[in-house]
């Protein structure tokens, strides 16, 4: 910039008039230099103050990041209704060890922190435990709350640290692009909490981010993923995640069929410690529906019929309990089917009147079509009941001035994006979907990365068309800013003329 105020301003001086201000055009490179230097030392001051910035610093500022972001998470899993925070179920698990010290044999959804902490080395995979279906053969253990043991984890650790202790950092197991941990971490601190570079490299190369890998089970098609999945090599990535010749702390979650079929192919880390998220009981489905629903008079007698058999399936000797009580109990056996059932059957009509009767719940389970019948209908009562989270403010209904959702709208809208997500999983190969080199999510809605849902071709064209379309605009318009800039510059030489001739004031 020095250089070329210097070659300026020679150029100009002997071409300057006498109207023209010759000490204003020698004062620009001593201005210029001025630029420079407070720029430059604008510089140095920034980057002596990011290196104070030390590791254990911004890992204190993710951990708040992360408690923030993920307690919302953790809020909406949860119901995100009103009586969300007094409807929450306190899992149970049992832990299988390998190669690892420090291990209990079970646990809970409050004590899941203080259990982790308790790992050498900090390795643990979450499962869920499978049902007992009424034919006999083994069900899945969908929805058994992995994902909200996880985010417990997650909130119990950032919330309680040591300066020393790593911030835990959730990642979608779907999103993997296939590099190493360290660099995945890296993108994902840069890309999500918006670190720096220089930031995320600081806290990655230190060890203080412990990557949770959530849905392991979603990166392959089918539910036998093999040795040479995707899933498999993550795995063994995972196992070259060290540090000194010692194992660094990760966390996965994954469906146990999927688990299992990655042991069975000799992909199991050799050094892990196993939760198994268990069904939900008879006694704790009761406490939960008691403290979500039926915390009023008129609720209690709403949903009498199933506190009933829920209770007379947990105090009663089996012989003696009804069949439609047992499959209840068995239909409910985990949090998320406890939510929908909570939901769907306390939907209202706009005067306050109950759609659905608990009683049928009853019903519907001795049919064996309670499930389905409750997905069928969540959507609508989702979208219908007056949720709100911690963070919102109520406002009395009518107050809100947002258009009112409409459920059919909303579910075409979720169909198109599940099959967008489901195409993304898996091609003809069975490898997930690439575009420009990334792999698409095919379980997370992210709004910036949602552009390949138009196709791979279309929105880059249109994008160009645009480019070309407003260059087009513009060059015209420069040409019309020339024309008024050399009409302005004649206007002035014949007003500076006029001024001379006739003296002030006649030169308008």
């Amino acid at each position: 910039m020095c250089l070329a105020g210097l070659w300026w301003t020679m150029d100009a001086l002997p071409r300057a008039k006498g109207d023209l201000d010759q000490a204003g055009v020698l004062a620009l490179l001593p201005s210029l230099v001025g630029v420079v230097l407070g720029g430059w030392g604008s510089w140095a001051g920034i980057r002596a103050l990011q290196d104070q910035r030390t590791a254990s610093v911004i890992a204190e500022e993710l951990a708040r990041l992360v408690a923030r972001a993920e307690g919302k998470q953790y809020r909406q899993l949860l119901g995100s209704g009103q009586a969300a925070p007094d409807g929450r179920i306190d899992l149970t698990f049992t832990a299988t060890a390998t190669g690892m010290s420090g291990s209990r044999a079970d646990g809970t959804l409050e004590g899941i922190a203080d259990y982790y902490r308790s790992l050498r080395p900090g390795r643990m995979a979450i499962t869920g435990t499978p049902s007992d279906g009424r034919d006999g053969q083994t069900g899945g253990d969908a929805g058994t709350g992995k994902t909200v043991l996880a985010l417990s984890l997650i909130l119990g650790l950032a919330k309680e640290r040591s300066p020393q202790a790593p911030v835990p950092v959730r990642l979608t197991a779907a999103s993997w692009p296939g590099s190493d941990i360290r660099d995945w971490l890296r993108a994902h601190l840069t890309d999500v909490y918006r670190l720096p570079r220089r930031e995320a490299a600081r806290l990655v190369d230190a060890n203080l981010v412990l990557p949770v890998i959530d849905g392991l089970d979603e990166m392959d098609p089918g539910t036998t993923p093999g040795y040479t999945s995707r899933a498999a090599a993550l795995l063994r990535c995972i196992e070259r995640f060290e540090h000194g010749g010692e194992h660094c702390p990760v966390v996965v979650t994954c469906r146990h069929a999927h688990y299992q079929a990655l042991v069975e192919a000799g992909t199991e880390p050799r050094i892990v410690a196993r939760i198994a998220v268990a069904r939900v009981d008879a006694s704790r489905a009761h406490n939960y529906l008691s403290q979500r629903v039926a915390g009023t008079e008129r609720g209690r007698a709403r949903w009498q019929p199933v506190l009933s058999a829920l209770d007379t399936v947990a105090t009663g000797p089996a012989s003696t309990v009804q069949p439609e009580h047992t499959l209840l109990a068995e239909t409910l056996d985990t949090p998320w089917r406890l939510t929908l059932a909570a939901t769907v059957f306390e939907e209202r009509t706009a005067d306050g009147r109950y759609l659905r009767d608990p009683a049928d719940l009853l019903v519907l389970a001795a049919s064996g079509h309670l499930y389905e019948y409750l997905l069928d209908q969540y959507i609508g009562a989702a979208v219908a009941a007056g949720h709100r989270g911690a963070d919102d403010v109520y406002q009395p209904q009518g107050a809100d001035s947002r258009p009112r959702l409409d459920a059919n709208t909303i579910w075409r809208h979720l169909a198109f994006l599940a099959r967008y997500l489901n195409a993304n999983s898996g091609t003809g190969d069975g490898s997930p979907r690439r575009v420009a080199g990334r792999t698409l999510s095919s379980t997370d809605v992210v709004l910036h990365e949602l552009w390949p849902v138009a196709g791979k071709y279309w929105p880059r064209l249109t994008e160009r068309v645009l480019i070309v379309a407003l260059l087009l605009l513009a060059v015209p318009q420069a040409g019309v800013t020339s024309q008024v800039t050399q009409l302005c510059g004649r206007s002035s030489s014949a007003s500076r003329c006029s001024t001379a001739q006739h003296g002030p004031g006649h030169g308008g």
